[in-house]
């Protein structure tokens, strides 16, 4: 007997999809001291509970990381009475999560509910209450410059008086910015420099086919049309199922995911056992370094004696899809493309260079106690 289209989706429950930023406490002034955050919007997003995840409007507080990418520069204004930076400077904290809802493959054409938490910090003081977070001497304590993270996130400032600590915190959102083809051809030439140039055209190819450069989307991501073929089904009096799959919404210049977790530029999915990970969605390259190495897998997998690198490249693309008439048409079009169609008729030399790229030194420990942490601010 048929199936209904929604046999597909195994559970749409999204279990912690509101698991959010929790709020430090606010104390702006005691006495006559005071520490308030002047130069941002200080309203919580619309509709915002403390803790939740603000996926739909926000206030003025929106900021964009670079195509390189870096961190954006934030510019702060801090209204202070009562004590002076230069003597008791002022803590800065930048606290960063984004809660990202797709499906998961269980196999066989069946997908669940699957929620990645990816999360980020980091410090530093200012003595002038004017500074800029990620700008030139900004007094960073806990930073690194190739680090990055976008979604909601809250941005304080404290300062320890002997009185006790001064508090202030604003919501800001931070988003994405698409590198350029250039961008990215520029990133594969340093890292791909010892491999064959038939090599380095046939990786192009998949990222000028993949998602076009496109490491964020330019509009909110919610829900998306399926289409469950005749071929997806071993009982072949089992129609197509066209449905619509929804989930937690992602604003405009967020991470591209597609429904069944295919992230960004590489469209890198979540499958036999690859992680999704917070560089993955927000950092492009090491999407395309994670992208890159499995395509390199692949072509070490079907490199055969005398084979032509033209057949080497379809042979590689075709695993790289997965497998059948599908994965064969998305070879033939990569084959037919600007890169694709450069790749050579000769025949491979012997032995050529493959080695993956290698990952970028580890990411910052977590960090230690903040200034005043406990019932004042948050940890």
């Amino acid at each position: 007997m048929p199936h209904s289209p929604q046999w597909h989706i195994l559970d749409a429950e999204f279990l912690c999809a509101d698991a959010g930023l929790p709020t430090p406490v606010r104390r702006i002034a005691q006495g006559h001291q005071r520490l308030t955050v002047a130069s941002l919007d200080r309203s919580d997003p619309p509709g915002y509970t403390s803790g939740g995840v603000p996926r739909s409007d926000f206030n003025d507080n929106l900021f964009y990381l670079t195509a390189r990418p870096r961190m954006p520069a934030i510019r702060v204004s801090c209204a202070v009475d009562g004590f002076d930076p230069a003597t008791t400077p002022i803590q800065w904290r930048l606290v960063c999560r984004h809660v990202l809802c797709r499906y998961a493959n269980a196999r066989l054409f069946r997908y669940r509910s699957s929620v990645e938490t990816f999360h980020a910090e980091w410090r530093g003081e200012s003595h002038a209450r004017d500074f800029t977070v990620f700008g030139e001497g900004d007094g960073s304590t806990y930073n690194c410059d190739d680090r990055v993270l976008g979604g909601h996130g809250l941005l304080m400032v404290a300062a320890r008086l002997p009185e006790g600590t001064l508090c202030d915190y604003v919501h800001v959102r931070i988003a994405g910015t698409n590198p350029s083809q250039a961008d990215v051809f520029a990133y594969l030439d340093e890292k791909l420099v010892a491999h064959d140039e038939n090599v380095k055209r046939m990786v192009r190819a998949i990222f000028q086919h993949e998602a076009e450069f496109t490491q964020f989307g330019t509009h909110a991501q919610r829900s998306a049309a399926v289409t469950f073929s005749r071929r997806h089904h071993a009982d072949g009096g089992q129609p197509e199922c066209r449905m619509r799959v929804d989930w937690p919404d992602d604003p405009p210049r967020f991470p591209l995911v597609s429904y069944d977790f295919g992230v960004g530029l590489s469209q890198f999915s979540r499958v036999d056992n690859h992680v999704i990970n917070a560089d993955l969605a927000w950092d492009w390259r090491e999407n395309v370094r994670r992208g890159t190495n499995l395509c390199l897998g692949k072509v070490r997998r079907k490199l055969h004696p005398e084979m032509t690198w033209k057949h080497l490249a379809l042979a590689a693309w075709t695993a790289y899809n997965g497998s059948g008439e599908v994965a064969e048409r998305y070879a033939q079009r990569l084959a037919l493309s600007e890169e694709g169609a450069a790749v050579s008729l000769e025949t491979v030399s012997v032995d050529p260079y493959l080695a993956f790229i290698e990952p970028p030194p580890p990411a910052l420990k977590p960090a230690g106690p903040w200034i005043g942490e406990g019932s004042l601010l948050m940890t």
